[in-house]
């Protein structure tokens, strides 16, 4: 996908990352989510699920990076602190 429509929704994009992600093309929605991610650098609920994507390509410390940015994002937000919590555990700190 060369260009995202104007203006950006996250609803397309999740639907662009759920579609690769059915079809096993782990890389290509993590490009995608990349890609918006750049445009919408303050939209936490795509950085969230850039992290769910590089998790589950046993990427932590990446994941961990993206996470602290959501969780500065929004830092109200019990689930963020949860899956913090889960990264920490699976690298052993």
């Amino acid at each position: 996908m060369d260009k995202f429509p104007t203006p950006l929704t996250t609803d397309f994009t999740a639907d662009e990352v759920t579609n690769q992600l059915r079809e096993n093309k782990t890389e290509e929605a993590l490009s995608v989510l990349t890609e918006a991610c750049k445009i919408d650098p303050h939209n936490p609920q795509l950085r969230f699920q850039r992290v769910h994507v590089l998790l589950s390509m046993k990427r932590e410390q990446e994941a961990l990076n993206d996470l602290e940015i959501v969780r500065n994002l929004a830092p109200r937000e019990p689930p963020v602190y949860s899956l913090l919590g889960r990264i920490y555990h699976r690298m052993g700190r």
